[in-house]
């Protein structure tokens, strides 16, 4: 009974450590935080096991890491795309061969 009380204590402990461990990344998931940012948030996380810091300093990223900063930004478009994609309207009828030409002449 000793023994069984022992096990249940370390399991319990362990599932504490582990809900612990793992708060950052549910805050950061919230948040919409993904991909590479996640992945670090993660990777300190678990290594606050180790060494306590790296907990604080996941836990910090997670509750203050602006995510739409990088998501809205978007390479820009070459001329050449965008002149595509003004051809593309032309031939489906959305804008008229003058509106494309007015266009291409503002691109080139």
């Amino acid at each position: 009974m000793e023994d069984f009380l022992q096990i249940l204590i370390l399991i319990f402990f362990l599932w504490i450590i582990w809900l612990i461990i793992h708060v950052p990344v549910y805050i950061a998931r919230n948040r919409g935080i993904s991909g590479g940012e996640l992945t670090t948030i993660t990777i300190l996380s678990w290594c606050g096991l180790i060494f306590l810091i790296t907990w604080f300093v996941a836990l910090g990223l997670a509750l203050f890491w602006d995510n739409h900063k990088w998501a809205s930004h978007k390479p820009k478009e070459s001329e050449l795309d965008r002149l595509e994609k003004a051809h593309n309207l032309m031939e489906r009828g959305i804008i008229t061969k003058k509106e494309y030409e007015k266009m291409k002449k503002e691109l080139i």
